[in-house]
């Protein structure tokens, strides 16, 4: 697939030409590759990456994402090279732990709480209740330095994140430990600010 300006002469193009090329939109790009008919023999391997997608998808739209989560996860596909967003790179993560037979957990519904003297209190929720969650942080989301865990395993697990400057934007990502149960959030940005 190639990315085209200006094709046609145009500034935008859509469709095939002769059965050879085919010009569309794409994630706000205009590309173009060729014409293709696909075919589907529906084969037992394809049946078996298509259940993988269809679980991925179940949990994303079963799990009590709130907006925060789903900006979270929005960000953390701005770490890939391709166009993806935060639903697709859930997916991509879901498929990768389940090609790879580790059963995907769930953290979600994180709330911040700013307090003072520079900490600032994250409490989530999982379905990796057996397991303590591991939180890394730091000032930029591709380099996030600075590890903890949570206070204890449960449903809902507690972490102080400190020492804190007030006005400083924080990138935060939690996660489970273990390789074999994967969990993953996005990737959180909050400003921290003393009260």
């Amino acid at each position: 697939m190639a990315k085209v300006i200006m094709p046609l002469a145009s500034a935008k193009a859509s469709g095939q030409i002769a059965k050879m090329l085919v010009y569309f939109a794409w994630k706000g790009l205009n590309v173009i590759r060729g014409y293709v008919i696909p075919s589907n023999p529906n084969t037992a391997g394809q049946q078996a990456i298509r259940t993988k997608f269809t679980n991925a998808v179940d949990k994303y739209h079963a799990t009590a994402l709130i907006a925060l989560d789903k900006t979270a996860w929005n960000l953390f596909a701005t770490i890939y090279a391709q166009a993806m967003s935060g639903f697709n790179t859930f997916v991509k993560k879901f498929v990768d732990g389940a090609i790879a037979a580790r059963p995907w957990k769930m953290v979600y519904n994180a709330v911040f709480t700013n307090q003072a003297g520079g900490h600032l209190q994250l409490v989530v929720d999982t379905d990796s209740s057996t397991s303590v969650l591991t939180l890394k942080y730091g000032e930029s989301k591709t380099f996030m330095p600075n590890t903890l865990s949570s206070a204890g395993a449960g449903a809902s697990q507690t972490f102080d994140i400190t020492p804190l400057v007030s006005g400083v934007t924080y990138y935060i990502q939690v996660y489970v430990n273990a390789l074999a149960t994967p969990a993953w959030t996005g990737i959180y940005a909050h400003k921290y600010v003393a009260p």
